[in-house]
């Protein structure tokens, strides 16, 4: 149990740093006039599903609605979506891929670019592997739907017997009841 725990302390610290790099690595990757990957998602979402809420395109891209906010500002100011407040709801704001973001995903689909990242991303990786890779990604993923809820009670029962935490004299103090 100690062998499995320790590797899973390694597994675990490992794909904290793969995920930080990705999402790094990935911001830096820039397609015609400055479209990144995360917009390039956006309009693939659109382009296939037609009109979407803000709220539900950012949880199926699994993005925050904050970052889905300034991804959309930027396609929106670039004419490749628009947004729109129906009649019936005032609240609700819908996103639609303009002309311009069909035409333009349609340019990079020719030029071969939106699929490249993906073959140099994977470059020595066989097939076997990304199966490997997909299943195992996938149990994970699986495996995160209750993570939070878990780590939430075990912590709390762990916790029981401690007063919060507060502020005291600048410093922060924890005292037992």
């Amino acid at each position: 149990m100690s062998q499995q725990k320790g590797l899973g302390s390694e597994a675990d610290t490992q794909l904290r740093r793969m995920i930080r790099r990705f999402v790094v690595e990935r911001d830096k990757v820039v397609f015609l006039n400055g479209m990144t990957l995360p917009q390039l998602e956006v309009l693939r979402k659109l382009s296939v599903e037609g009109p979407l809420k803000a709220g539900q395109l950012a949880e199926e891209l699994d993005f925050s609605p904050g970052a889905m906010t300034a991804l959309c500002d930027k396609l929106v100011a670039g004419g490749m979506i628009e947004r729109r407040r129906p009649e019936e709801d005032r609240r609700t704001v819908v996103l639609s891929i303009t002309g311009k973001g069909l035409r333009l995903l349609e340019t990079l689909r020719q030029s071969g670019q939106p699929g490249m990242h993906l073959k140099h991303l994977f470059r020595d990786f066989t097939e076997e592997e990304l199966e490997w890779l997909l299943k195992l990604s996938t149990k994970l993923y699986r495996n995160l739907e209750w993570y939070a809820e878990t780590m939430r009670t075990d912590l709390a029962v762990k916790l029981e017997g401690f007063e919060d935490v507060t502020e005291a004299h600048g410093e922060r103090e924890s005292t037992a009841r």
